[in-house]
């Protein structure tokens, strides 16, 4: 073991005093906070809670764009929307890769990965084929789809109680997560899971927990101190098991297509077919796009119902722009009323502001030197989009800590409109900027209005955590938080209690 720290403080020394970038003449080095140790850099200070501390270094900095430490990574951490739309839109060209990871990229992935590709060949062949898969034309024609699986997600709800009047308390998490793991299974390999006890869902769902998992801080510290790859080494492990799973999981999906097992048109046939991938590059590809496109929305949603059940009070003025709409309930509500319901559409923006699914998303990098405001930015730094920043600027947003629908009532373009938009203009930043928007922002919207728009039709949203000593639910606690790739509130019950019987028939007719 002393040969081991031994050799971590030689490392060290090496990189402190010949890898630091130069600076060219003229140019500033970035503002930075105090507190860098060697080698370490700000690592120590980051705390449970990143993007706050972030959030509080930009405001005791009184800079919009700063520099940190984290091991042997330069970390450039942009907290306003101007800042993010001059470098990541302007100057997507130059800000639109990412650090080629030994661990995310390479190992887990297998290279393969859109999400944490560099902007390589492959790159462009993965997005061409995920924008063809995504689009807002695709999306539009995945509608039925979508009304389908989340009217299958509302009948499994009902039949978990045996009284209407009085239902069982459920944790939503699990009903939210195969409703949106069955859109893009469906999309990508033509599959969808039965019931929350489905062998399929449960062997996926623990997959997504696990790939969650690993983009904790603890596992990051390899990426950010590459002499741990060479010491005992539990993430390294646990990478490699993660990633047999994929290629065990959605290996098997890709050969029930090439078997004819399969014989449902989908997105990972066609690529197939095409033969312009290896098998390998199809399954992680595809596993990636199912692992998006299962996470932003299921996290996204279980944090917008829990706030809602903790303040039924915002659930009225959504039952009444609802009932004005479908006063027969003789239908649900779909993605074509969107625009028809602009208070559920409110609901959703301001969710994604408050209670983010990601507060730092994946980090973006530059190959080449960049100058901004006299300041000199190195090749290969690790670009952060602060969401929490953002989110929370008071100049942006008035009363930024409350959560306030209304400041998005009359906002009518779509959150994918807006991110092609100045910065200035964007309702939320969780879906990245730039090229490296996410792809899936048209099906993410999709799915999180006609999934909340349906439960809040069919059902109150009733808070069923136990009794506190005024006799009334203990509130659920949206303070606290599981962190990965992904921020999740931690579990909670409800009860869906339902508005009227007509709408319990429409569910199962």
């Amino acid at each position: 073991m002393i040969s081991y720290i031994l050799v971590a403080i030689f490392f060290g020394l090496w990189y402190y005093f010949t890898q630091k970038p130069s600076i060219p003449k003229g140019l500033k080095p970035l503002p930075s906070p105090k507190g860098s140790l060697l080698y370490l850099g700000h690592s120590h200070l980051l705390g449970s809670k990143p993007h706050e501390t972030f959030t509080n270094w930009s405001r005791e900095l009184k800079s919009d764009i700063y520099s940190i430490k984290i091991g042997v990574l330069n970390c450039v951490i942009l907290n306003s929307d101007k800042v993010v739309g001059d470098l990541l839109q302007k100057r997507e060209a130059i800000y639109s890769s990412r650090l080629d990871s030994e661990l995310y990229f390479r190992l887990l992935t297998r290279g393969s990965a859109i999400g944490f590709c560099p902007d390589n060949d492959f790159y462009k062949k993965a997005k061409a084929i995920s924008v063809g898969v995504l689009s807002l034309k695709k999306t539009e024609t995945y509608s039925p789809l979508i009304d389908k699986i989340t009217k299958e997600m509302l009948l499994d709800v009902i039949n978990t109680s045996t009284s209407l009047s009085n239902p069982e308390p459920l944790n939503p998490r699990s009903y939210l997560h195969r409703t949106t793991l069955n859109v893009i299974l469906d999309v990508t390999f033509g599959i969808h899971t039965t019931s929350i006890n489905d062998p399929l869902f449960k062997r996926v769902d623990k997959w997504v927990d696990e790939f969650i998992g690993i983009f904790a801080d603890e596992h990051r510290r390899t990426e950010f101190f590459p002499i741990l790859q060479y010491l005992p080494n539990k993430t390294l492990q646990l990478a490699t098991a993660i990633r047999d799973n994929i290629d065990s999981i959605f290996g098997d999906l890709l050969e029930d297509i090439k078997s004819g097992k399969n014989k449902t048109p989908c997105a990972a046939r066609e690529v197939y077919e095409k033969g312009e991938l290896e098998d390998y590059q199809i399954v992680h590809l595809f596993a990636f796009l199912v692992l998006a496109g299962t996470e932003t929305v299921a996290a996204s949603l279980t944090w917008i119902i829990a706030f809602l059940a903790n303040n039924p009070s915002f659930q009225k003025p959504a039952h009444k722009e609802l009932e004005a709409l479908i006063p027969e309930n003789d239908r649900l509500p779909t993605y074509a009323d969107l625009k028809k319901l602009p208070f559920t559409l409110a609901l959703i923006r301001e969710g994604l502001r408050i209670y983010a699914p990601t507060w730092l998303g994946v980090q973006h990098a530059n190959e080449i030197d960049d100058e901004y405001n006299g300041y000199h930015i190195p090749a290969y730094s690790s670009i952060f989009i602060n969401c929490h920043a953002i989110a929370t600027n008071e100049q942006r947003h008035k009363n930024p800590m409350q959560f306030d629908p209304y400041r998005f009532i009359n906002e009518q373009q779509s959150m994918a409109s807006l991110a092609d938009g100045p910065a200035e203009k964007r309702d939320t930043f969780v879906f990245g900027a730039g090229k490296r928007l996410c792809t899936g922002i048209h099906l993410a919207e999709a799915e999180l209005f006609t999934i909340l728009s349906r439960i809040l039709y069919c059902f109150n949203i009733v808070n069923a955590s136990p009794n506190g000593e005024d006799g009334k639910p203990i509130p659920i606690n949206l303070n606290k938080s599981i962190i990965g790739l992904t921020i999740w509130p931690e579990d909670y019950n409800i009860k869906l209690v339902p508005r009227n019987d007509r709408i319990m028939q429409l569910i199962k007719e």
